[in-house]
């Protein structure tokens, strides 16, 4: 069974977690390879346009995860 962490402190740094353990995060890394592996097929006229709206969006999830492990 998967361990599930408290990413709730007081602030300390023994409270600080490492984000790459959180199973929240590790979903949305799954997510990403699923979404860059089938936007593979689109069509090339959307490239610029759904693809890489679609990416930016994806990946901007596990980011913005990681980003906040940097404060208390």
């Amino acid at each position: 069974m998967d361990e599930k962490k408290d990413v709730v402190g007081s602030g300390d740094e023994k409270d600080s977690y490492n984000y790459e353990d959180l199973i929240v995060w590790q979903k949305a890394m799954d997510l990403v390879e699923a979404v860059y592996l089938n936007s593979k097929n689109f069509p090339k006229s959307e490239a610029y346009g759904l693809t890489s709206q679609l990416r930016r969006a994806v990946l901007s999830v596990p980011l913005n995860i990681a980003g906040r492990s940097a404060y208390p």
